[in-house]
């Protein structure tokens, strides 16, 4: 059990060293750790208890949304229209971290249609990818949108995203 743990260990380091992120495909009970982020398979655990841990005083005016990326354009959760902070993320990494003070599932969906991109990854590439998931931190009253700021730049530093915010610098 050890020896097979080991092998899938010393497997991710050496495609994670070859910038093969956004394609390894990681056992369900293996744990990746990826900058500040212990990120288990389709397991958004360790990126609420991050948010709570820092917002933990006002966490209580946030309503989190964990949708799969073919559910998110018909979702009729409350709040899901809300200002808000996404986090696009998959079975390997978090790959994008925004916010929206108006309709943070408008801008979210914005980001696959746009195509944003880096020299790692295309957005587009996630619509085929079924691990692939937006999680969303959105205010419950919309005049409390001028937290969403707060969270989307503490996320963003701490979740360390492979497209990052240019608005971050």
């Amino acid at each position: 059990m050890l020896e097979t743990f080991l092998k899938q260990a010393v497997k991710v380091f050496l495609e994670l060293s070859r910038g093969t992120l956004s394609e390894l495909i990681v056992d369900k009970y293996l744990v990746l750790t990826y900058g500040n982020l212990i990120l288990s398979m389709d397991n958004p655990d360790e990126i609420i208890r991050k948010f709570e841990a820092e917002f933990n005083f006002i966490k209580h005016k946030f309503r989190i949304i964990d949708l799969k990326l073919s559910e998110v354009k018909s979702s009729m959760e409350e709040f899901v229209y809300h200002p808000g902070v996404y986090i696009f993320y998959n079975s390997t990494s978090v790959i994008k971290v925004g916010r929206h003070l108006v309709n943070c599932r408008k801008r979210a969906l914005e980001h696959v249609r746009d195509n944003t991109r880096n020299e790692h990854l295309e957005m587009r590439e996630l619509v085929s990818d079924s691990a692939s998931r937006i999680l969303l931190i959105n205010s419950k009253k919309v005049e409390d949108r001028h937290w969403v700021a707060a969270v989307e730049l503490f996320m963003e530093t701490h979740l360390s995203p492979v497209i990052k915010s240019k608005r971050l610098g």
